[in-house]
């Protein structure tokens, strides 16, 4: 998996060069001091995770323009500068964000919060269980 990581802050810079580093030579990690669309518009496209050290809302914003479709959508995860939450926001089952989220908690001592129904009610996800199998959905309706 590669990923962007962005922070907006002096602790969320500590929390993030963690995360970039822990993720391996595939990860890259940004200080955000200004303009966050064109970054996030490259990342998008070429990387498998954006992980926003932040708040919610800001990667929200960010990333609305790119929004498709959650067969085709990047994992995105967002993560307090504390790193004591890690919430997959896009791409829970089909781009990751879930497993990432827990993976990624598991390392940093936080809490993966899953909003996810499948996951919330400890049931089977065909759609996550598919993209770690390397295998599509035949029928959206059917899975």
């Amino acid at each position: 998996m590669t990923a962007d990581v962005f922070a907006f802050t002096a602790a969320g810079e500590e929390t993030g060069r963690r995360i970039a580093a822990w993720g391996g030579g595939d990860w890259r990690f940004f200080r955000v001091q200004g303009g966050l669309g064109a970054l996030v518009a490259e990342s998008v496209v070429a990387k498998d995770a954006l992980i926003f050290v932040g708040s919610a809302g800001i990667a929200v914003r960010a990333i609305a323009p790119f929004v498709r479709d959650k067969l085709l959508d990047p994992a995105v995860l967002v993560l307090d500068e504390k790193a004591r939450f890690v919430i997959p926001m896009l791409g829970g089952h089909v781009g990751g964000a879930n497993a990432l989220a827990r993976s990624l908690a598991a390392f940093l001592g936080a809490e993966a919060v899953l909003t996810t129904a499948t996951d919330v009610n400890g049931l089977f996800a065909v759609d996550e269980w598919a993209a770690e199998q390397g295998c599509a959905l035949s029928s959206r309706e059917e899975a």
